[in-house]
């Protein structure tokens, strides 16, 4: 039994490079705890382009700091901090396990990082990444940056590819965060703490089975403005057993444009997202927690939403939804919600119970869309005279439109409006004129009814017999009292 523990390797200077493959590392190959990793650098810390990758072996071709374990003992941590981190084609900042071992954490300190994709002829994405190949659980990230870019396919993960459990991802960004692009048609930048479903390649490697156990980690992220366009991603998916993990986003403001925002599963428990912000805008993208890809019987997960403003455009979704197992639950707490045509907001089950969708706000700009299994609820009454459930949809046919941005006025939901009737000069009442007391009975009405020519027409008693499209009015009505909102 080896019990010593691993060297530690610490670099302090001005400026750090590593180009055409160099490494720093270090590995625990036996029950021992591995070394830790500490560079600092007062300016910059930078992962080149391995210029000569053509000439060595797959393997080869990776420059990286990482510290890492191949048995029982657990990895040391990987300490960076430095005034600008750059790391491009394919560089790596990692802690990981091969064995029974787990990763150890992952801490990054700099003003600006920039994380850039790979070339085609690259296997691995740019990343700083905590993974779990076995049954050791992957380590967890800390980025603290003024600003983070990821870009044309890079990474920030924890991830696992087996019955270990994926690590926690807490990112906090002074400025701003930038998720986009693709490397080629295929890898997208992203940040996630998921389990992925490894290819044979990799399974032969790591002699790991096709279906991942492991759990997804939690995902939070603090800053001023995320912006995810061209395909970027944020996830705590699960594509084994296990059940997806958690994301916390609290930003002023949450632009998404052609990328997406999601915790789905294969088999477990759909993951929960909570969004905090001033505005958030979806334009061609979705936010899941979505269960059971795979048609299995996983519940959905849930969705909160808190934002002033929340706009979905261009066939942007909202999904919570589930195979065999139960939809989950969407909430939306927003003073303004504006939905495109061909948006949706969904919690559904193919062959399951449906979720429920809230949506709380006081200005509602919907044109022709489809909000499933849903609850608008700016005011609820509740009738306790009707023998029905209560309904779980909402479909409102707008007058075509939306506004030209989130900062626009709305167009009025006030409802009926009386018209004021012209009134003669002659009949204007001076202020020392004395009033008749004496005034005409007005019958209020009780009810309204549908003409079938986009008019109604009130109605002094609603008579189900005489005229089955009445409804009660809710001035009079005794069935209708207000009721609490949980």
């Amino acid at each position: 039994m080896n019990t010593g523990k691993g060297g530690d390797i610490n670099i302090f200077t001005k400026d750090l490079v590593l180009q055409d493959g160099a490494r720093i590392g270090a590995t625990t190959y036996s029950n021992a705890l591995g070394g830790n990793i500490n560079v600092h650098a007062s300016d910059s810390i930078q992962l080149l382009e391995n210029r000569f990758a053509n000439t060595f072996r797959q393997g080869d071709i990776i420059t990286f700091i990482s510290a890492g374990t191949v048995s029982s003992g657990n990895a040391g941590s990987v300490d960076i901090s430095a005034n600008y981190l750059k790391i491009t084609d394919g560089g790596t900042i990692a802690s990981s396990t091969l064995g029974p071992g787990s990763g150890n954490n992952i801490t990054v300190n700099a003003n600006s990082i920039e994380i850039i994709g790979i070339k085609p002829e690259r296997s691995a994405p740019s990343t700083i990444a905590a993974s779990a190949f076995n049954s050791g659980n992957a380590g967890s990230l800390l980025i603290n940056t003024s600003q983070l870019q990821l870009k044309d396919g890079g990474v920030v993960n924890s991830a696992s590819i087996s019955s270990g459990d994926a690590g926690s991802i807490i990112i906090n960004a002074k400025n701003f965060i930038e998720i986009s692009g693709k490397a080629g048609n295929s890898q997208p930048s992203f940040i996630s703490s998921s389990v992925n479903s490894p290819n044979e390649i990799v399974k032969q490697i790591f002699r790991v089975s096709a279906l991942p156990t492991g759990s997804g980690g939690s995902l939070t992220i603090n800053t001023q403005a995320l912006n995810i366009n061209g395909g970027g991603t944020i996830n705590v998916g699960n594509e084994g057993s296990g059940n997806g993990g958690k994301i916390n986003i609290n930003a002023n403001t949450i632009n998404v444009k052609n990328g997406s925002i999601f915790a789905t599963t294969a088999i477990g428990e759909g993951g929960n997202i909570s969004l905090n912000s001033q505005n958030i805008q979806l334009n061609d993208s979705s936010i899941s927690a979505t269960a059971g890809s795979n048609r299995s019987n996983g519940n959905g997960g849930n969705i909160d939403i808190s934002a002033d403003t929340v706009v979905l455009s261009e066939s942007s979704n909202i999904t919570a939804n589930a195979f065999e197992g139960r939809g989950g639950n969407i909430e939306i707490n927003s003073p303004a919600f504006l939905l495109s045509a061909n948006s949706q907001v969904s919690a559904t089950s193919e062959q399951g119970i449906n979720g429920t969708v809230k949506i709380n706000t006081s200005q509602l700009d919907v044109v022709n869309s489809g909000i499933a299994t849903s609850t608008f609820t700016p005011s609820v009454l509740e009738n306790t005279c009707s023998p029905e459930p209560p309904s779980y949809s909402l479909d409102i046919a707008g007058k075509g439109g939306t506004p030209l941005g989130p900062n626009d006025l709305f167009t009025s939901i006030r409802g009926w409006t009386e018209q004021p009737i012209p009134i003669a000069p002659s009949q204007f009442i001076q202020p020392n004129e004395a009033q008749n007391n004496e005034t005409e009975n007005v019958i209020v009405a009780q009810g309204w009814k549908d003409n079938g020519d986009g008019t109604v027409s009130f109605t002094i008693t609603p008579d189900p017999q005489e005229d089955p499209t009445a409804y009660s009015s809710p001035i009079k009505s005794s069935c209708l009292h207000p009721k609490s909102v949980e």
